[in-house]
Protein backbone atom coordinates (compact mmCIF):
# COMPACT_ATOMS: atom_id res chain seq x y z
CA UNK A 1 0.00 0.00 0.00
CA UNK A 2 1.61 2.97 -0.73
CA UNK A 3 -0.20 6.74 0.21
CA UNK A 4 -1.69 6.89 -3.60
CA UNK A 5 -3.67 3.94 -2.98
CA UNK A 6 -7.38 4.83 -2.99
CA UNK A 7 -9.04 4.19 0.31
CA UNK A 8 -11.61 1.30 -1.20
CA UNK A 9 -8.30 -0.48 -0.63
CA UNK A 10 -8.90 -0.32 3.20
CA UNK A 11 -10.55 -3.26 4.89
CA UNK A 12 -13.83 -2.80 5.29
CA UNK A 13 -14.08 0.73 2.63
CA UNK A 14 -16.15 -0.60 -0.14
CA UNK A 15 -15.86 1.28 -3.81
CA UNK A 16 -18.77 2.95 -2.95
CA UNK A 17 -17.69 3.86 0.44
CA UNK A 18 -14.79 5.60 -1.32
CA UNK A 19 -16.95 6.97 -4.02
CA UNK A 20 -18.90 8.76 -1.13
CA UNK A 21 -15.96 9.88 0.63
CA UNK A 22 -14.80 11.53 -2.31
CA UNK A 23 -17.98 13.06 -2.83
CA UNK A 24 -18.42 14.54 0.65
CA UNK A 25 -14.89 15.59 1.49
CA UNK A 26 -12.61 15.22 -1.44
CA UNK A 27 -11.01 11.89 -0.51
CA UNK A 28 -9.40 9.92 -3.03
CA UNK A 29 -6.28 8.10 -1.21
CA UNK A 30 -5.60 7.01 1.52
CA UNK A 31 -2.99 9.81 2.43
CA UNK A 32 -6.37 12.45 1.71
CA UNK A 33 -8.15 10.19 4.11
CA UNK A 34 -5.15 10.76 7.13
CA UNK A 35 -4.84 14.38 6.01
CA UNK A 36 -8.89 14.63 6.63
CA UNK A 37 -9.08 16.85 9.61
CA UNK A 38 -12.13 15.00 11.00
CA UNK A 39 -9.69 12.02 10.79
CA UNK A 40 -6.89 14.31 12.83
CA UNK A 41 -9.35 14.81 15.46
CA UNK A 42 -10.79 11.76 15.71
CA UNK A 43 -7.16 10.58 16.91
CA UNK A 44 -6.75 13.48 19.20
CA UNK A 45 -9.28 12.67 20.80
CA UNK A 46 -8.70 9.00 21.03
CA UNK A 47 -4.89 10.38 22.75
CA UNK A 48 -7.02 12.19 25.11
CA UNK A 49 -8.64 9.55 26.22
CA UNK A 50 -5.95 7.08 26.48
CA UNK A 51 -4.45 10.19 28.94
CA UNK A 52 -7.07 10.06 31.21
Amino acid sequence: MTTATPVSALKGVSDRDGELLEEAFGVKTVTDLAQLKYARWAQALAALHVAK
